[in-house]
């Protein structure tokens, strides 16, 4: 937990010393798993962002912000909608920059991958959705 800590106070204090940037909220989810509906810190920032009070969202990585390939590019997609960015710390990327757009498609689809790979998925005679930003 101290390490949680730490790493929220030192993505605040990014916040805070940006000249363009307002803090709002931090959002976690402890406990996670892979899907979008087990995460109410993450469903709480999404309805803030629908209700208009974020336009940025910072991340500490691409892997913190979703592990199912589907809920990941559906939320990206609905954050494009709602003209919200998002800017993943560790690689150094914007979500609305067209190397935004080349990498999260490459590290979603290596990512699913190695999911697939990890929990011994059979894959005979299966067709699995390509995920593509």
């Amino acid at each position: 937990m101290n390490s949680l800590s730490a790493q929220m106070d030192f993505q605040k204090e990014e916040i805070l010393d940006h000249p363009h940037w307002k803090y709002i909220d931090t959002y976690t989810d402890i406990k996670s798993g892979r899907s979008i509906n087990s995460r109410p810190g993450f469903k709480q920032m999404m309805a803030d962002c629908e209700e208009g009070k974020i336009d940025l969202i910072y991340t500490k990585a691409i892997s913190r912000f979703g592990r199912n390939c589907m809920d990941f590019l559906m939320t990206l997609r609905r954050l494009k909608g709602l003209q919200v960015d998002v800017f993943f710390q560790n690689e150094n990327l914007f979500l609305f920059s067209e190397a935004g757009k080349f990498l999260l498609t490459f590290h979603t689809g290596h990512r699913q991958n190695n999911i697939l790979s990890s929990n011994n998925f059979l894959l005979h005679n299966k067709v699995f959705p390509l995920c593509l930003y």
